[in-house]
């Protein structure tokens, strides 16, 4: 089964809003607006095996990369996917060449600016709210709208 270095190398990222990490762990999220808000949970944690055995392996989408920026010895990008609604961010760490985690959430609209602040993530989304996550623990994001 292909691993999420697999998917980010060819610009794809399965299509299930979730933080991916490398070793085929998946928590799945469920985001949504309350009026112009973001809102968002993880659900629960699955894994990429689980999600191709009830899903078709073309169930990915392609993303553009709109920044890209190294912190502290980590390349943080992010950008859009296919459908225009929808943004990825993903960690690298430059020294291991490992890619660490990604995020794919289809109602976010593309993150098109990021920070790096006391090693945390700040990803901002063109809809206007700031992702902040942990580069060490990424199920701890939160959101600042």
């Amino acid at each position: 089964m292909k691993t999420l270095n697999d998917f980010i190398s060819t610009y794809q990222i399965p299509l299930i809003n979730a933080i991916f990490y490398d070793d085929g762990k998946i928590l799945v999220i469920d985001s949504y607006y309350v009026g112009e808000t973001f809102e968002l949970r993880i659900l629960c944690e699955s894994n990429i095996n689980s999600f191709f055995s009830f899903n078709e392996i073309d169930d990915i989408s392609n993303f553009d990369i709109i920044c890209t920026r190294d912190y502290d010895g980590y390349r943080i990008a992010c950008g859009e996917g296919s459908y225009g609604s929808d943004g990825i961010i993903y960690v690298v760490d430059i020294t291991k060449h490992k890619l660490l985690w990604g995020i794919y959430l289809n109602n976010s609209n593309p993150f098109s600016k990021i920070d790096y602040v006391c090693e945390e993530v700040i990803a901002s989304s063109t809809k206007g709210f700031k992702l902040i996550i942990p580069i060490k623990a990424p199920e701890k994001l939160r959101l600042e709208n």
